[in-house]
């Protein structure tokens, strides 16, 4: 019985046109494919104002990017401690943000503040950071509207900037593809 159907569809010419359209179909899969990777890229290049993406508007070096002293997540004040800081433009801090920098796999360095701004509400920055609480030199600032963010210039997240003792900027990080807080903390990020 199948080898009739099989046999007089093959005659009838209605296989040619079953594996026309099938061909078709698997063409206009890969064009559609290589379309939409097109435009994803040109689509995500331009999610990106332009202003952000221009490194003249980076804070001038000896500058004092962010103002002091500073009231962190967890109530604590930073930027009186007389020690150079590691300031990192973090982004959010959201479980799916695969470029998020995880506070709790960082060495901290006992010679520096590090100061951790997130584009993210106080009451899940607490929640998710309570556990570095007993950290005395780590601090967590809520930039939730951005301002910090765009005073840093931080056209990518993570980026880190070296402050001075007196909170003047000395260094930031050039590109996304350094590890910005291993440089700081060895003494060779480049200042701009």
């Amino acid at each position: 019985m199948f080898e009739q159907q099989v046999t007089s569809t093959l005659k009838s010419g209605k296989a040619v046109g079953i594996l026309a359209a099938a061909g078709l179909g698997v063409l206009l899969a890969f064009l559609v494919v290589d379309v939409l990777d097109r435009r994803r890229t040109d689509f995500n290049a331009s999610l990106v104002p332009r202003w952000r993406m221009d490194s003249s508007r980076d804070p001038q070096l000896g500058s004092r990017p962010i103002p002091s002293p500073v009231v962190d997540v967890f109530q604590r004040s930073w930027g009186r401690s007389g020690r150079p800081a590691i300031v990192v433009a973090a982004g959010g801090c959201s479980d799916c943000s695969r470029f998020t920098v995880d506070p709790h796999v960082i060495h901290f360095d006992s010679g520096y503040d590090y100061v951790m701004i997130y584009r993210s509400p106080v009451d899940e920055l607490v929640l998710r950071f309570r556990s570095l609480l007993e950290k005395r030199n780590v601090f967590f600032l809520s930039d939730l509207d951005g301002v910090l963010h765009t005073k840093l210039n931080a056209r990518f997240t993570p980026r880190v900037y070296l402050l001075d003792d007196k909170l003047r900027l000395l260094a930031c990080q050039s590109s996304p593809n350094q590890n910005g807080l291993l440089l700081a903390q060895s003494g060779q990020l480049a200042s701009h």
